[in-house]
């Protein structure tokens, strides 16, 4: 067995296979036929005497050495393909397309406003703007469905590259006349009594408020739950109800007030992910220094 006349093709075919699911969705990936593939995995089997397909009825799948095999060579093959993209020029020009994903508020607050200024810039290039909530953001840069992402922030990614883009305190919102007799700097407590619009309880920043409240021995009078932050926004415009939330979704609406609040659990941080390990292309260091640039242009405001 001579490992070191394996050509790098083999080992790439292998890994389209497995991300793919099936050989010929692989093949068309590669530009191949079908059978020329398959002839590849043959190849690549006898040269390391190994079984790495098993079949399941009509189907080829991987058996369980072709998926050992793949978890060790994977991040290998990523590596080497972004050394050499690394080094050509093409990859600093900012054109094609970038998939760009973004939690509602951070969508609308960061990533839009990057995605407009840059599509002003490079008449080449393409953006691709997804709303998402948090978790499927989070699966699909896994899955390489999106290039990066804009979500607040909920831990370290051992297969994530992140920067924090800015850090925020919740803050109660409302109609001037609403807020009229709040306290200067607000708390949970100032807003016993009151009745109140929040996010519901698969939220994060929900189940920081609820958290706060449980510290500060607080009970909230709880009206609405919704699921977006602009809902929130709609009923605190209504004049009846304080909603508690992001200050960032209120910016520009000129009938609503916003007061930040005190507590330990009641801030959260906007973070940009990327895979890590990802080629840094043209696309997306631009993408990078719009959205630094906007988060520390809001942070002076919020």
């Amino acid at each position: 067995m001579n490992i070191l006349a394996i050509e790098l093709r083999l080992l790439r075919g292998l890994v389209a296979i497995a991300k793919a699911g099936t050989f010929l969705t692989a093949a068309q990936q590669l530009h191949l036929t079908q059978s020329a593939l398959s002839q590849q995995m043959k190849e690549l089997g006898e040269r390391l005497d190994l079984i790495l397909f098993e079949r399941q009825g009509r189907r080829a799948v991987l058996s369980d050495a072709g998926r050992d095999l793949v978890v060790r060579i994977g991040p290998l093959i990523e590596q080497i393909d972004a050394s050499l993209l690394q080094s050509s020029s093409a990859v600093q020009r900012v054109t094609g397309l970038l998939r760009v994903g973004a939690t509602q508020t951070y969508l609308r607050s960061i990533a839009l406003p990057a995605a407009l200024e840059m599509i002003a810039a490079y008449p080449d290039l393409r953006i691709d703007a997804r709303q998402l909530p948090a978790q499927r953001l989070l699966a699909d840069l896994l899955d390489g469905e999106i290039d990066v992402a804009i979500f607040p922030e909920t831990g370290l990614h051992n297969s994530l590259s992140q920067v924090t883009l800015l850090t925020e305190r919740l803050a109660v919102i409302g109609t001037p006349a609403a807020l009229l007799d709040m306290a200067q700097i607000p708390s949970l407590k100032s807003l016993e009594g009151y009745p109140l619009a929040v996010l519901n309880r698969h939220f994060l920043m929900r189940q920081n408020i609820d958290k706060q409240a449980r510290q500060d021995k607080v009970k909230l009078d709880i009206r609405l739950e919704v699921s977006a932050m602009d809902d929130l926004m709609t009923a605190a415009i209504h004049g009846r109800l304080l909603a508690v939330g992001s200050e960032l979704a209120s910016l520009g609406n000129t009938g609503l007030r916003s007061m930040k609040l005190e507590g330990k659990f009641l801030s959260r941080s906007a973070v940009l992910y990327w895979r890590r390990g990802r080629v840094l292309t043209g696309n997306l260091l631009s993408f990078q220094k719009t959205v630094k640039r906007i988060s520390e242009e809001l942070a002076c405001g919020v």
